[in-house]
Formats: structure tokens, sequence, C-alpha cells
């Protein structure tokens, strides 16, 4: 199956609420493709931004080469505070559907070389709510269409060896 690589590089949040009553926040983003755990990825936390992390840290995941393929999926960044007691805490997320960034590219010469980076901004929400939490900026681009490699069958009879001689 064709795929596409998709390049987002998080770069910063803005104005996030704070969850942390005494601490200063250390804040970093956790993506997934559709909440696929083989997709995850993270940025390191940001010791020092605290209500206003900057990452610029850039990701990559495999996504369908056009917007009517990935009908239903969608890249989600949860951001989620490093605290030492208690464990980690979300501060919240954004969800963009996968089909409004494939929209956005064109056919044809577009399809065999990598789009411009997009810069976007979306509203960091309370996870499962509408409440706005911040900010979050980012910047996109999508890589040419790749087809994986063809499976090559190998005769039965050209196999290698993989076993000890038995005597007789």
């Amino acid at each position: 199956m064709a795929y596409r690589v998709l390049e987002v590089t998080l770069l910063s949040a803005k104005d996030l609420k704070s969850v942390n009553l005494i601490t200063r926040m250390e804040v970093y983003a956790v993506a997934t493709i559709s909440g696929d755990p083989i997709t995850r990825q993270c940025t390191p936390p940001d010791p020092h931004g605290g209500r206003n992390p900057t990452w610029n840290a850039t990701l990559q995941f495999a996504v369908p080469p056009t917007a009517e393929e990935a009908t239903g999926g969608c890249l989600h960044i949860l951001l989620r505070v490093e605290r030492i007691f208690g464990g980690d805490r979300d501060v919240g997320e954004v969800i963009v559907p996968l089909s409004e960034i494939l929209s956005g590219v064109g056919h044809g010469a577009d399809y065999g070389a990598h789009s411009m980076p997009q810069f976007a901004s979306y509203q960091i929400r309370k996870v499962h709510r509408t409440e706005v939490r911040g900010l979050l900026y980012l910047t996109y681009r999508l890589g040419p269409i790749v087809l994986p490699e063809p499976h090559l069958e190998i005769p039965v009879d050209e196999w290698p060896v993989v076993a000890y001689p038995v005597k007789q």
C-alpha cells in the first residue's frame, strides 16, 4: 500500500493553563496517528518554558497518500506535564484530521516531490472537553508518495539450508 511521510515540527505552545500548583511546568508533547500506540512519538520536555514551552522537535509519520484514503484518521497531539510525584498530568490535546492536512496538497507534480512546509496554529483543548487551554504552533509538510518494495518469492529449491544434517 502506498504512503506519504508527514513531517510535523512542533514549534511551541502559548498561554497554557497551569496544572502544577507549586513547581514550574515541564511540558512535553506526545503525537500519534489516530491514537495508534505504534506511531507514538514524544518531544523532550521543555524545562524552562513553563506556560509557553518551545520544542522545535520534528516528528515523522507514514500517512495515506490522499485525503480520500485518510478519512477518519487524525494527528493527535497530547500535551503533558512531567511531574516527580503523582505521575505525569495532561494539559490538553489537539486533534487535526488527516484529511485537512492532505487536502491542501495539490495533484500532479506535488505528488513526486516534498511539499513546502505549512505553518499552522491550533487551539489546545482540555482532554475530551471543549475548554480552551492555549495555542499550539506547528509546521507540517508531506513527502512524495512512496510505494513499498515488491515482495519477491524465492523458489523452494533455492531456499537456504538452515538446519544441521542428520546422521542415519
